[in-house]
């Protein structure tokens, strides 16, 4: 029964060991080439509520709509840039 959950705790320690090693690896070595792609994900993620919003209500097909709300986020910090500094004519 001893050598048993020795046994055990050997194969989980062993496990987590390799566990850990894979994901060191990952964020030493492969984030920062998936990093484009993962930010990516999360924005078309972010945005897909929205999307289906615009196919609801106003009818808007999904591809438009999706590149109609990108270029409104990509132009929205522009805005927001132009509005807080001045011009002097």
């Amino acid at each position: 029964m001893q050598s048993e959950q020795k046994k055990e705790f050997l194969l989980t320690g062993a496990y987590y060991a390799v566990l850990a090693a894979a994901l060191y690896l990952f964020l030493r070595y492969l984030l920062w080439w998936l990093l484009p792609f993962l930010l990516a994900f999360a924005a078309a993620r972010a945005m897909e509520p929205v999307i289906l919003l615009l196919r609801r209500t106003v009818h808007f097909k999904r591809g438009f709509s999706a590149a109609l709300l990108t270029l409104f986020l990509l132009f929205l910090p522009q805005q927001w840039q132009r509005k807080g500094t001045r011009t002097y004519c």
